[in-house]
């Protein structure tokens, strides 16, 4: 299913394994409030460019969350914290606040496939990241400090 317009739908929203949801595309919007719940081989595809994401999303192991779009940023107030599924980066992704909520925002379990394309991780504050996320592919991971010296631990 692709949802190209924005809507101000705020329940959660369940996708099943074996199907996925599409937001955004060719630059559209696409987003929506409320939860995000992968379930089984569930897949969420954010086509939308240059825009905030900012729903909690969970999901199993085997589901997937594909960042196509360019400049989609993953916002502070997202928690995917119960998300153990896998990133999948074909465009560009952008995630800043502490190095505590950086983490928070990739979820606690997660995998990142790097498909070619861009993960931004930028803190906030001095303290060390600690990247402990399985992460594959050719594209590029890229950490930037704001705050003094601080260190990445991978």
């Amino acid at each position: 299913m692709n949802v190209n317009t924005a809507n101000t739908f705020l329940g959660a929203t369940t996708i099943a394994g074996g199907t996925g949801v599409v937001l955004g595309s060719g630059g559209q919007d696409g987003r929506s409030g409320g939860n995000v719940i992968l379930q089984g081989t569930g897949v969420l595809e954010l086509a939308f460019g240059g825009q905030t994401f900012d729903n909690n999303i969970t999901g199993a192991a085997l589901s997937t969350v594909k960042v196509s779009g360019a400049g989609v940023t993953i916002t502070p107030n997202s928690d995917n914290n119960a998300f153990a599924g896998t990133w999948e980066i074909t465009g560009s992704a952008n995630i800043s606040n502490t190095a505590a909520a950086v983490i928070s925002h990739v979820g606690s379990a997660s995998k990142v496939n790097l498909k070619g394309g861009t993960l931004n991780l930028e803190t906030t504050d001095s303290a060390g990241l600690s990247f402990g996320h399985v992460l594959t592919g050719n594209g590029v991971l890229h950490v930037t400090f704001n705050s003094g010296p601080s260190h990445f631990a991978f």
